[in-house]
């Protein structure tokens, strides 16, 4: 249920690549549309560090941490999956990659050896909106609540997007749910407009037991002040 946990919640401003590369130090990076100082971050000895969004919180060091390299690959899976036989779709959400980051994510079990019926995860994205008028993280959230119905992954808005402080920063919380495989799936995606760019955590759970496990991160989220 790889796929389940991505839902292409970043994909959904729709853009063209503009080709270029920048002159960000980190290869990664080059062909993404960020500022030469935007960085992945690092996660170390249960601590993740992002120097651009001045950013860290903590992870349980028990749970498996993705590659850079691994997220692509689970994005990708996602862009799929969820466009399917809709070209125009698909051609959107491979337009929007170049504005899109994969900073953290990871999952209680293994995911190439777990066999058990579900697997939560959290994950941390950001995505490039200074050429949209996106000021706040309830509009973004808007776009991703819009974009659901437009892929066939069936994933419904759970109650209201709610307004959150983590640290002195206001986030906006969306919840949604799918049933798939006969299972229903819940996540919650939490966003802020950092810099210009929309920072959203994903968390993907079956119950409340899960959740208490995936809000790790936000609970933990701090903000250096500039």
């Amino acid at each position: 249920m790889k796929s389940l946990t991505i839902l292409l919640a970043l994909f959904v401003l729709i853009g063209c690549q503009n080709g270029k590369k920048n002159n960000n130090p980190d290869e990664r990076l080059q062909e993404k549309e960020v500022p030469d100082n935007f960085d992945i971050g690092e996660a170390k000895d249960g601590r993740y560090t992002n120097n651009y969004f001045n950013l860290s919180f903590e992870y349980d060091q028990e749970w498996d941490v993705l590659t850079y390299e691994e997220l692509e690959s689970l994005m990708d899976m996602g862009v799929e999956v969820s466009s399917q036989s809709n070209k125009k779709l698909k051609k959107s959400f491979e337009a929007a990659k170049v504005r899109t980051a994969q900073h953290f994510g990871a999952f209680k079990h293994d995911p190439e050896t777990f066999t058990g019926m579900f697997n939560p995860s959290v994950l941390v994205l950001s995505e490039n909106v200074t050429m949209h008028d996106i000021q706040y993280g309830d509009e973004y959230l808007e776009k991703i609540r819009d974009t659901w119905s437009k892929t066939n992954m069936g994933i419904k808005q759970d109650g209201v997007i709610e307004e959150e402080k983590i640290d002195g920063r206001t986030f906006f919380t969306l919840k949604g749910r799918a049933n798939t495989y006969g299972v229903e799936v819940l996540q919650k995606y939490h966003c802020t407009i950092v810099k210009g760019f929309a920072l959203v955590v994903i968390e993907t759970y079956l119950d409340e037991e899960q959740s208490k496990e995936t809000q790790m991160v936000m609970e933990s989220m701090e903000f250096k002040k500039a």
